[in-house]
């Protein structure tokens, strides 16, 4: 059986006494979908990941941990907290054993901020095993629906086979 689910993570880093929203809401992320083990985890993340490229150069990386240094463009925590807590960020993943780019997931509309790969899709590694491709479809169509290009994944759900 294959679970998915998808939602749209807070669009701001931190509140003023709430500290790291986008951090704190994945930790409770991981309480609820530790109960599906064969769980796709699809959403808008709004942040970067330790694999993605600096959208901004210019601007020094922070890789903070403490709420007060937390930098809304740069700010990797959110999804570190996925990451430590044993997802595993399926684009990335599927890079590292296919030597395939990493591709961003907006752009289709200008921004301040540049294209970003804010979009993926997570699993535990006993699913990410048995990912064939992770691509983000790019044509007009895709850029006039959304300013967010879809991600679309494919998994091999046939069963495992035994040897004896």
């Amino acid at each position: 059986m294959l679970t998915e689910a998808s939602f749209h993570a807070q669009s701001v880093g931190k509140v003023k006494d709430y500290g790291d929203i986008r951090s704190s809401d994945n930790e409770r992320i991981l309480t609820v979908v530790k109960h599906y083990p064969n769980i796709v985890l699809g959403a808008d993340w709004n942040g970067s990941t330790q694999w993605d490229s600096d959208p901004q150069p210019e601007i020094p990386l922070r890789e903070v941990m403490t709420v007060r240094e937390v930098d809304f463009v740069h700010n990797r925590h959110p999804a570190n907290v996925l990451e430590y807590g044993g997802l595993v960020d399926l684009a990335a993943h599927q890079a590292k054993n296919t030597n395939h780019a990493i591709e961003t997931t907006t752009g289709c509309r200008p921004t301040r901020e540049g294209p970003q790969r804010l979009d993926r899709l997570y699993a535990w590694q006993t699913m990410a095993e048995r990912v064939c491709s992770v691509t983000v479809v790019k044509n007009e169509l895709a850029g006039k629906l959304s300013d967010h290009y879809p991600v679309v994944m494919e998994l091999d759900i046939s069963p495992a086979r035994i040897y004896l």
